[in-house]
């Protein structure tokens, strides 16, 4: 299985917690050098020194480097500029098995396991917040490192983040349903930790009497259109995801299921571009089209990314995908909450 693809599901679901900043952690232990050496953050050329060249190079589906690094399946890793912004660690596998995100394995490892494993990869000058609960199958856990807030140019966070915070990184645990972790995944960018009590949205049935709601006809109408239309738009980056973790990409089946869901992002940023929402839901709906454009914008990336072998361009998809997909949820989330006020 290629796991660079995997890596990408990974960036979806990235989310932190506001930076609570502890005291160094001791597992972290100081390497000659910078802190930020062979660790995210650092250069290509320090980890290199250290892990090797990647084991893929010139392999023809895989544009993110992958290196051998004893103990795990895989490590994969995003640079920009020749910094190390994100590294992806996959648990081991015989080499007669596939990896899988879904499926409990004995090589996978305990969560205190899996907290000590991303330290190692962490910059050794590390302060910590508490980790998160498990939410949906993810733990989260924010950081800081003065030597990321020193040597980490500013245009590398901006690069990953469009809210950078110089000096903050995250990782997250993948949680199997046998309580173990199977990926784990570090990076420099840096969000509000999804609401552990927030459930995932669904289409509902809207009452056709505008008196049950307080609503004219129209705005009762537009509610009903925005909650069908976001709710097929999530369905269809969770399918995406699970295209995305098993891959064929040589299969024409499987390509043209993922421009089927690519192409339906498109087609739902130019239905929204077309609605005329009630003047009072007009500022909700710039917000909500925005983030469908961004979703549309993150399409185009991967298909030329992934039919070019463009590295560049699909880290951009991935980037305008999680902006996107969080800003339609916010998106959705005010329509409904001003929905609920006009209903009372």
């Amino acid at each position: 299985m290629q796991r660079w693809i995997v890596a990408l599901v990974l960036m979806l679901t990235m989310a932190p917690l506001p930076i609570l900043v502890q005291d160094g952690d001791p597992t972290a232990t100081a390497e000659p050098g910078s802190p930020l050496d062979a660790r995210l953050g650092g250069t290509r050329q320090s980890f290199e020194a250290k892990y090797g060249t990647p084991i893929n190079t010139g392999h023809d589906k895989a544009p993110f480097p992958e290196y051998d690094v004893k103990g795990y399946g895989s490590v994969l890793v995003t640079y920009y500029d020749d910094r190390v912004t994100m590294i992806s660690l996959f648990s081991d596998r015989p080499n007669d098995e596939d990896w899988s995100s879904d499926e409990p394995h004995e090589l996978d490892w305990s969560i205190d396991k899996a907290h000590e494993l991303a330290l190692r990869f962490a910059p050794t000058d590390v302060m910590l917040a508490d980790p998160s609960e498990e939410i949906r199958g993810i733990i989260y856990r924010n950081a800081r490192s003065n030597a990321l807030a020193n040597d980490v140019p500013v245009e590398t966070y901006e690069h990953v983040d469009n809210e950078p915070q110089p000096g903050g990184f995250q990782y997250v645990l993948h949680v199997t349903d046998a309580k173990d972790v199977s990926w784990i995944g570090l990076s420099l960018k840096v969000e509000e930790i999804p609401d552990a009590n927030e459930t995932v949205l669904t289409v509902t049935q809207q009452p056709t009497d505008p008196s049950a709601t307080g609503f004219s006809v129209d705005e009762q109408t537009y509610v009903a259109m925005i909650v069908e239309q976001s709710g097929n738009v999530s369905a269809s980056l969770v399918r995406t995801g699970q295209l995305f973790t098993t891959p064929r990409i040589d299969q024409d089946d499987w390509t043209l299921a993922l421009v089927d869901e690519l192409a339906s992002w498109q087609q739902a940023y130019r239905e929204a571009q077309e609605m005329v929402p009630p003047p009072a839901f007009a500022d909700t709906h710039v917000r909500y089209e925005d983030a469908l454009g961004l979703l549309s914008s993150a399409a185009d990336d991967f298909m030329y990314g992934i039919n070019n072998l463009d590295e560049d361009r699909i880290d951009q998809g991935a980037t305008k995908m999680i902006e996107g997909a969080t800003n339609l949820a916010e998106a959705t989330r005010l329509v409904q909450e001003l929905e609920e006020e006009r209903g009372e």
